[in-house]
């Protein structure tokens, strides 16, 4: 789960940035948690009441104190050298005030979403593999799922079983379109019913593997020359670390 921090006093350019961070989330499958703040004193309480974040989108000139000061804060008061900071302004005069917070970017105004879409790849550049889920519908409502969460998908008559860590869930859809949505990730089809997260595979043999949780699922005759490449993959990278 990536934290997002947007804090500027007008509300509109608050809703602005998080509709497109939002966007970003669903469009890149990546868990995000957004907090909007509208001074820069109640963002600097709710970092001083152990709430830390990954990035903030923080405006110069705020209402009370100003973007220079919270940077400040966060930076020497709370010694948070991690949380990378992208100051919003429509003037740019502030940039050798800036130098010692050490902002990841400055976001001139009107608000420009392509550079915050470009800030929010280069964040997960920074965090590989940060936060990364897996969207589905059951019914009428929308789920997610942490990747790193997720054993393995099963097919069954038009729905497809989800078997995650915590438990299963079943919702209308083809393995086909589970692998497309997770070609970025680490899952193999090791059978025609078997969709299964390789970080969850704890022992591989010519015709079955065994999952964390001590399920046996098959190998199909057909994948089981797919299936070893990926093992000796594997073996090759744990060997050369």
């Amino acid at each position: 789960m990536i934290k997002v921090a947007i804090c500027d006093d007008e509300s509109a350019i608050c809703t602005q940035i998080e509709r497109i961070v939002e966007k970003f989330s669903r469009q890149e499958a990546v868990a995000m948690d957004v907090e909007l703040f509208l001074t820069g004193k109640e963002l600097c309480r709710f970092i001083e009441s152990e709430h830390s974040f990954d990035i903030i989108f923080l405006d110069i000139e705020l209402g009370d104190i100003n973007g220079v000061e919270v940077g400040k804060f966060i930076r020497e008061k709370q010694n948070d050298q991690v949380v990378q900071i992208v100051y919003i302004s429509a003037q740019t005069k502030y940039c050798m005030e800036l130098f010692d917070i050490r902002p990841m970017n400055f976001l001139e105004k009107p608000i420009d979403e392509v550079k915050i879409n470009k800030l929010l790849k280069l964040l997960l550049e920074l965090y590989p593999g940060a936060g990364q889920i897996f969207l589905y519908r059951i019914g009428h409502a929308d789920y997610k799922e942490l990747i790193k969460n997720i054993l393995y998908f099963e097919s069954g008559n038009r729905t497809v079983r989800m078997v995650t860590q915590s438990g299963d869930a079943i919702f209308y859809s083809t393995l086909a379109k589970v692998q497309t949505q997770l070609a970025k990730s680490d899952f193999i089809l090791i059978h025609k019913s078997y969709l299964v997260n390789y970080l969850h595979v704890i022992e591989v043999g010519t015709k079955k593997v065994k999952m964390s949780n001590q399920q046996i699922l098959p190998i199909s005759q057909s994948q089981r020359k797919v299936v070893r490449a990926r093992q000796l993959q594997y073996t090759k990278e744990i060997c050369d670390i």
